[in-house]
C-alpha cells in the first residue's frame, strides 16, 4: 500500500509540475500579448496625435485661403473701382483744350477698350461756371470780354 501510496503521489507531482509549467509558459504568453497591446495603444495614441496635428494645418490652411480669396476680391474691386475713376477722370479731361488738341480721343480710345463694370456711384456731370450778369451804374465803359472757351492764356 506505501508504494502503490508512493507511486501515485510522484504521478501527482509530476502531474504538478507539468501544469506548473504549462501555467508559467500562459503567463509569459499573456504577458508578451499584454506587451503587445501595450505597443498598440502607444502608437494608437501617437497617431491620433499626428493626425490632430494634421487636421489643424489642414484647417489653418483653410483660413489662409479664404484670407487670400478675400483679399483677392477686395483688389479685384480696388481695381475696378480704379479704372472707373481712370474712365471719369478722362470724360472730365476731355472737356479741357490745350494748345489744339484735346484730351478727348485719348479718353474715348481708352472707353472702347475696356467697359469695366459701373462702381455704385455715377459719375457727376461737370457744369461750366456760370456767367455772372453785371447791371452797369457808373458812366465807364464796359470792358471787353475775354474768351473763356481757351485756356492758352492760362
Amino acid at each position: 500500500l506505501i508504494a502503490t501510496s508512493r507511486s501515485q503521489v510522484e504521478s501527482g507531482v509530476e502531474l504538478v509540475t507539468a501544469s506548473g509549467k504549462s501555467l508559467d509558459e500562459i503567463v509569459a504568453e499573456v504577458s508578451s500579448m499584454a506587451e503587445l497591446i501595450a505597443t498598440i495603444a502607444v502608437s494608437a495614441k501617437e497617431q491620433a496625435t499626428s493626425l490632430r496635428e494634421v487636421s489643424g494645418a489642414a484647417d489653418q490652411m483653410d483660413k489662409v485661403t479664404q484670407q487670400n480669396a478675400a483679399m483677392v476680391e477686395e483688389a479685384t474691386a480696388a481695381s475696378q473701382t480704379l479704372s472707373n475713376e481712370t474712365e471719369e477722370l478722362a470724360s472730365a479731361m476731355a472737356q479741357f483744350k490745350t494748345a489744339g488738341s484735346t484730351v478727348a480721343g485719348r479718353g474715348q480710345a481708352s472707353r472702347s477698350r475696356s467697359n469695366p463694370a459701373q462702381s455704385g456711384r455715377s459719375a457727376t456731370p461737370s457744369r461750366g461756371v456760370p456767367q455772372m450778369k453785371t447791371t452797369g451804374t457808373g458812366g465807364a465803359a464796359r470792358a471787353e470780354q475775354t474768351n473763356t472757351d481757351s485756356w492758352e492764356e492760362f
